[in-house]
């Protein structure tokens, strides 16, 4: 499943209750969306009630008044029109709401406001969402889920400058060696090949290299997981780990490629000597991520100048 797939399945399939109407405001005109500084009371105003009538939606509403809220606010953050004062007024005045129902226990509502969030084009609403993708400071895994789903896209959108890519690179790395929860895992290792697409585009060489070394640890992170019977699920994520690094390294020149060979061996051997069949709850399904995890070994091994042989099955 897409990252655009999982954070809309997770808005769109969570139940919840119902709740009033909001009284219908009118959105903030183009003038307002192109504030260049510090906005005066009357336009600070005008930003909060629009905020505030959609927010209590999100919080308080229906499904379908939740959705539609929030697909109002986020057609008014894609605009063309808003401004870098405008973005970053607009989260300093929603943080209190957005804040409140991230911590209501209510996955619904939390994705459909951090959705909102992921319009945003600040570094500020990137670090917000980089928050709620941690299991340190989030408890709730599908909100985990939706929010690590943002990550790449907002960074290829543009949400940060290429020169904040390290810093996020190794944020997300950090986030990815506490999680629990497989599927969250997955969607932060897509995040980092998300970042060094980003950092490629942006010819940033060392930066690209920064992150595959970021994503070799985060898939380090994973294979320890994958090892104890009880998480041996995290298989899926070092397959996923595998197949980005793949996409990162072909990014690289041939140079690049082959000077990354030490670092990235070891890794490839422990996946080598992961069981064919784990000791799971859900062995069949994980033993099916092992066999895919290996498969994909010999190729990478071949662009990292690895001289590797996949060893020969056992005889029975």
């Amino acid at each position: 499943m897409s990252a655009r797939s999982t954070i809309l399945a997770l808005a769109a399939g969570l139940a919840l209750v119902a709740g009033p109407h909001a009284q219908a405001q009118q959105p903030p005109p183009s003038n307002v969306l192109k504030i260049a500084s510090t906005p005066d009371e009357a336009t600070r105003a005008t930003i909060q009630a629009f905020i505030d009538a959609h927010m209590k939606l999100i919080a308080t509403g229906n499904p379908e008044q939740v959705q539609e809220a929030r697909k109002t606010l986020a057609g008014l953050l894609r605009k063309p029109d808003c401004s870098l004062v405008f973005y970053r007024t607009f989260l300093q005045l929603a943080t209190p709401e957005i804040s409140s129902i991230v911590k209501s226990g209510d996955a619904f509502r939390a994705t459909n406001a951090l959705l909102v969030v992921r319009q945003i084009r600040c570094s500020e609403a990137l670090a917000m969402i980089l928050d709620q993708s941690s299991a340190t400071l989030q408890s709730d895994a599908r909100v985990r889920v939706a929010a690590s789903a943002m990550i790449g896209a907002m960074v290829r959108g543009g949400t940060v400058q290429p020169t904040e890519l390290d810093g996020i690179a190794r944020r997300v790395r950090e986030n990815c060696e506490v999680e629990t929860n497989p599927f969250a895992a997955s969607q932060l290792i897509e995040s980092l090949g998300g970042i060094a697409s980003t950092a490629d585009a942006a010819k940033l060489p060392n930066t690209v290299r920064g992150t595959f070394d970021e994503l070799v640890k985060a898939t380090g992170s994973a294979l320890t997981r994958a090892q104890k019977p009880d998480s041996a699920d995290f298989a899926m994520v070092v397959f996923r780990g595998l197949f980005v690094m793949r996409e990162t390294v072909l990014k690289m020149t041939p140079d690049q490629q082959k000077a990354l060979g030490k670092t990235v061996e070891p890794l490839l051997k422990q996946v080598e000597a992961l069981p064919d069949q784990p000791k799971a709850a859900n062995a069949e399904w994980a033993a099916s991520e092992i066999r895919a995890a290996k498969a994909a070994l010999p190729g990478l091994a071949k662009l990292v100048g690895v001289n590797w042989k996949s060893p020969e099955p056992a005889k029975k």
